[in-house]
């Protein structure tokens, strides 16, 4: 007879890699294989800002453009990708704001309304604007001038690329503005209601020179303490690099931060800029954009202690460049899963496409390998050519990226949802309380099908002989009650250096013993998952009570719980093999040796 575990071990192997949802794989359940491409007017329209909401909902913002000028523009879409037909007008919202105009940034108050951030042209010049939307995509007749609001800064050229939104409602702006022969860090906070806060810099109004030359802020960070911290690039003597700046909650300089408020951090050997900046919950801030440092650019990411100095045990020195295709690669947004693994978004490019690109970093900066291709993902978006200009992570783990792609004649709203996670692939990630493989749902494990914590005082078998009436706390744990006089041994497996070169006992307890105490010989040089191990050590101790139990009944349930707690190994083996981590070879021979330990218990407690 074929054991039902041997067949499940074939069919994981033998499952086409096609065939397997991976991290990092395009969401069939997200409009047309992933990807959604949304017309708004006649012209160029591109996404540049995207939003979730609570309810599931997306919201992108950005510019549309007719046969005369630009128009701030926001599109919102169901969870499955479709537009919201409750949103504006079939789910699309413009908005003219002077002769033209453009969207940047966009955030949701807690009151369900958006504020979208770019910048207006008057006629003569460009100043930050900012406009707000009711829920159902309608101006908010309460925010500045019928829901607009324009800020001249300097005496030229102002705009906005960044926003926040301030636990009191107040907003903040910020980008850079021109003063004729410089540019320079330009931020405004607002009132709730649109007005300009007065206490915060000159008449709501800060404005940073860095270099000697250009310096602009591309992305804006609040920290819990309220201070703010504006990441851009600074130029000077032809070149360009990373530029941060760290504000007090009233807009002066933090002298804390860097050198007197100011950091500036060079990667390669021409241009870097940074357009994307995250915080860590340890304080720690990561910026992401692009690096130059000869014919081509690369996504480049630096991390940062909380005083502004490089974080060195962050890739090299603090520093790590990514290059995803051949040609060029730029990063224009970021995110830090709960997980602490970071996400960047933007585009690559092999000299013949554009296309979205999306790479995941592990906390120290290395490609995580479990996403995508080690660690990166590029999707050609329908249509010629296209680019990542926003990310955000849902409350289920998936990554939506959001962009622009080339029709043919001009270009479109863009998306595309990748998947983050896969719950039971034995991995725990973003959204995941849990994940216990094959295992999940299963009466050894508190992990449900979902990946969430089974409810405390349900019922499960922790696979330790020495307890009884096990249940789950709630947390993850299988809690039983000790029983008194019982001792259990922690025995090395599979790893040992020592062998057993005589054939094992035919039945018994000491046939299982004797089986999963064999050197698994392609094993020798790697690591077993710890789970995997962890199962195995419970099997051997629990083999070991049998062998020693006065009574029949309870010799049975011994063997009964290695037979499930083996099972369960046999499942995690095979989904770490099916992951790639473990050799094939290792995975094998290993699911041999489970399998025949497995058949062994589970025909002693039929015998006994």
């Amino acid at each position: 007879m074929v054991h039902k575990w041997a067949c499940l071990w074939a069919a994981v192997l033998a499952l086409p890699l096609a065939a397997r949802a991976n991290p990092g794989d395009l969401d069939p359940s997200f409009g047309a294989g992933g990807q959604v491409t949304t017309p708004i007017l006649s012209g160029y329209d591109a996404a540049s800002a995207l939003v979730v909401q609570p309810d599931g909902k997306l919201v992108a913002a950005g510019h549309a453009y007719n046969a005369n000028n630009d128009t701030f523009a926001l599109v919102r879409y169901n969870a499955d990708g479709s537009l919201d037909g409750n949103f504006g007008t079939g789910g699309k919202v413009t908005t003219p704001f002077g002769i033209g105009s453009a969207a940047s940034a966009a955030v949701l108050q807690a009151d369900g309304r958006l504020v979208a951030a770019g910048q207006t042209f008057t006629g003569s010049r460009t100043q930050f604007a900012l406009v707000r939307y009711l829920a159902t995509g309608g101006l908010d007749s309460t925010f500045g001038t019928g829901g607009k609001v324009g800020t001249p800064i300097g005496s030229i050229d102002d705009e906005a690329s960044a926003l926040v939104v301030q636990p009191d409602g107040k907003l903040v702006a910020a980008g850079y503005s021109d003063r004729g022969g410089n540019t320079t860090f330009a931020l405004a906070r607002y009132n709730a209601a649109g007005s300009l806060d007065t206490s915060f810099g000159t008449g709501g109004k800060v404005t940073t020179a860095i270099g000697s030359t250009d310096d602009e802020v591309l992305a804006l960070v609040l920290q819990p303490d309220g201070k703010l911290v504006a990441a851009g690039f600074t130029a000077s003597a032809g070149n360009t690099a990373f530029a941060l700046v760290r504000y007090n909650a009233d807009g002066s300089l933090d002298t804390s931060f860097g050198t007197g408020g100011k950091v500036t951090t060079s990667i390669g050997s021409v241009d870097d800029k940074a357009i994307a900046l995250v915080l860590q919950p340890d304080g720690k801030l990561v910026a992401a954009g692009y690096s130059k440092g000869g014919s081509n650019i690369a996504f480049a990411l630096s991390r940062y202690n909380a005083d502004g100095s490089l974080d060195a045990s962050f890739g090299t020195a603090g520093k790590v460049t990514t290059a995803v295709e051949s040609i060029d690669d730029a990063a224009f947004a970021l995110l830090l899963q709960p997980d602490g693994k970071l996400v960047a978004a933007g585009y690559s490019n092999d000299g013949s496409n554009e296309d979205f690109a999306v790479v995941r970093y592990s906390a120290d900066g290395s490609l995580d390998a479990s996403f995508g291709a080690g660690g990166k993902v590029v999707t050609q978006i329908a249509g010629t050519f296209g680019e990542a200009n926003a990310l955000v992570l849902q409350a289920d783990g998936k990554l939506v990226a959001a962009g622009y792609s080339y029709n043919g004649t001009d270009t479109d709203f863009a998306l595309a949802r990748y998947l983050g996670q896969v719950c039971g692939d034995g991995i725990v990630e973003a959204s995941e309380q849990c994940d216990a493989g094959a295992a999940n749902g299963e009466h050894t494990s508190c992990c449900t099908t979902t990946c969430q914590f089974n409810a405390s005082g349900t019922s499960c078998d922790d696979g330790n002989s020495c307890t009884y009436n096990e249940s789950c706390d709630g947390s993850g744990a299988c809690l039983g009650t000790a029983i008194a006089g019982c001792t259990t041994t922690t025995t090395t497996t599979t790893s040992s250096t020592t062998s057993t070169t005589t054939p094992c006992p035919d039945s018994g307890f000491e046939g299982v013993s004797c089986v999963l105490r064999r050197v698994v010989q392609p094993c020798t040089d790697e690591a077993l998952p710890r789970p995997v191990q962890r199962r195995i050590s419970q099997a051997t101790s629990l083999a070991d009570h049998g062998a020693g139990a006065s009574k029949e009944k309870k010799a049975t349930a011994f063997a009964r719980k290695a037979s499930k707690t083996l099972k369960k190994a046999l499942a995690l083996a095979a989904a770490a093999n099916a992951k790639g981590r473990l050799s094939t070879p290792c995975g094998n021979a290993l699911g041999a040796v489970l399998q025949e330990a497995a058949h062994r218990a589970q025909q002693l407690a039929a015998s006994l």
